[in-house]
C-alpha cells in the first residue's frame, strides 16, 4: 500500500462510494489493510470537514520515514494535511520520537495516551477525543498495534500497555452516530496464530452492527 499506484487505486475506490453517500447518506466504506499508510488515501477521499479518530498505539505523526511522508509512521500527518491537526486525535498511544513529540507540540496535535484511558476510564477518553475533534462527522482509522499485544501479538510494531478489546469495542460504539467511515489495518497473517485476525473481523463485525443500529 506504499506505493502511489496502491494509494490512487484506493481513494479512487473510497470516493466511488462517497458518490453514493453524497446522495444517499447510507454508504458507510470499512476499508480493510495492509498497513496504516492506507488510512490517509481513505480520508483525503472525504470533504475536509470531517474529524478523524485514530486508535494506535503509535503517533505516527513523522513528516517522513525512512525518506518517505508516505509511510506508515506518516499517516496521522498525512491525515492532518487534509482535515487540519486540530481535527485529529490518536488513541491508546504509548510510544512516539523526539521529532514527533517537538512537532505535537509545535503544531498543537491532541493525543490520549493509554495511561490516561486507564486512569479516566475509556468513556472519558472519548468523550475527550470528541471533544477536542470539534467535528459532527466522524472517520475511524484503527490500528490493531493499539490493542495490548497479549490479544493481538501479529502486528509489525508490538507495544505492551495497550487496550484491551472490550475498550476498542466501546469506542466503535460510542463513535457510531457519527461515523462517515472506518478503517482497520496493521494485521500480520504471517506472524499470526489466528487469535488477532479474529479479533479485527470481530471488531468490524462490531462497527456493522452498531451502525446498522444506529441507522446511520
Amino acid at each position: 500500500m506504499r506505493t502511489s499506484s496502491g494509494r490512487t487505486a484506493i481513494w479512487a475506490f473510497v470516493l466511488l462510494l462517497m458518490s453514493s453517500y453524497a446522495s444517499a447518506q447510507s454508504q458507510i466504506p470499512i476499508v480493510v489493510g495492509g498497513e496504516h499508510s492506507l488510512a490517509p488515501a481513505v480520508v483525503r477521499a472525504y470533504p475536509k470537514d470531517i474529524g478523524v479518530v485514530g486508535i494506535d498505539a503509535h503517533l505516527d505523526f513523522r513528516d517522513r520515514y525512512l525518506d518517505d511522508k508516505w509511510s506508515h509512521a506518516c499517516s496521522a500527518r498525512r491525515i492532518a494535511d487534509h482535515v487540519g491537526v486540530e481535527h485529529v486525535v490518536y488513541m491508546g498511544v504509548r510510544s512516539y520520537s523526539k521529532e514527533e513529540r517537538e512537532d505535537l507540540e509545535r503544531l498543537g496535535l491532541t493525543y490520549v495516551s493509554v495511561f490516561e484511558i486507564y486512569e479516566r476510564g475509556i468513556g472519558a477518553a472519548t468523550a475527550r477525543a470528541l471533544k477536542e475533534i470539534h467535528r459532527d462527522k466522524i472517520y475511524l482509522t484503527i490500528d490493531i498495534d493499539g490493542v495490548d499485544p497479549a490479544y493481538a501479538p501479529a502486528v509489525g510494531n508490538p507495544e505492551p500497555f495497550g487496550l484491551a478489546p472490550l475498550q476498542v469495542k466501546s469506542v466503535i460504539g460510542k463513535l457510531a452516530p457519527h461515523l462517515v467511515g472506518m478503517d482497520l489495518n496493521e494485521v500480520s497473517p504471517t506472524w499470526d496464530f489466528g487469535q488477532t485476525s479474529l479479533l479485527a473481523a470481530r471488531l468490524i463485525r462490531e462497527a456493522i452492527m452498531v451502525i446498522g443500529r444506529n441507522g446511520v
